[in-house]
C-alpha cells in the first residue's frame, strides 16, 4: 500500500512538471507565431 501512494506521488509530480514544461513550450510557441504574423 505505501509503495502503490509512493508511485501514485512520483506520477503526480511527474505531471505537474509536464504541465508546466508544456504550458512553457505553448507560451513561447505562441511567441513565435505572432512574431511570424
Amino acid at each position: 500500500m505505501s509503495q502503490c501512494g509512493y508511485i501514485l506521488e512520483l506520477l503526480h509530480q511527474n505531471i505537474s512538471i509536464i504541465n508546466f514544461v508544456c504550458s512553457f513550450i505553448s507560451k513561447r510557441f505562441v511567441q513565435k507565431l505572432t512574431f511570424f504574423y
